[in-house]
């Protein structure tokens, strides 16, 4: 849900700017701060190339977070406030797809895998061994393929 005042706008730059300002003197995060910060996240989460995704409101979660954990680093000779947030909002939002994706190929991989193990424990009944996917495993070979093809420093 947009809030808009008379101006159109939602957030002010300047009110932003003055609670980032307190936020940077205090080192405490005020009420209107993270509802600021809320408010940004969630609009931007509704635009098209955000919007759709399942863990949308993780997502909008996350992007809070690493506000506040990147606010500090914010110059205060700069004036855009709302643009410095927006940005960090969105990298956050894309580093979780990123991760998201990771983590859904995982998961597609160990479906698939799963399928054979059934199979293999069905048929080995007497066998008391354990059989077991390694998750952790099909990362690692993903990640090898990635650095195999890199040159080598010396």
């Amino acid at each position: 849900m947009k809030v808009k005042n008379n101006n159109g706008h939602y957030i002010q730059n300047h009110d932003l700017y003055n609670e980032i300002v307190k936020f940077k003197e205090n080192g405490v995060a005020s009420e209107t701060l993270g509802e600021y910060l809320l408010l940004i996240a969630n609009n931007l989460s509704s635009k098209g190339r955000f919007n759709g995704y399942t863990w949308r409101n993780d997502m909008v979660s996350e992007a809070v977070l690493t506000c506040i954990k990147y606010l500090r680093g914010y110059d205060t000779e700069r004036t855009n406030a709302f643009a410095y947030v927006t940005q960090i909002c969105k990298n956050a939002m894309f580093a979780y797809i990123k991760t998201e994706h990771k983590h859904s190929v995982i998961k597609d991989k160990c479906y698939k895998l799963s399928d054979s193990l059934i199979n293999i424990t069905n048929e080995n009944k007497d066998d008391e061994s354990i059989i077991a996917i390694n998750y952790m495993d099909i990362g690692e070979k993903r990640k090898r393929r990635k650095t195999k093809n890199l040159p080598t420093v010396t």
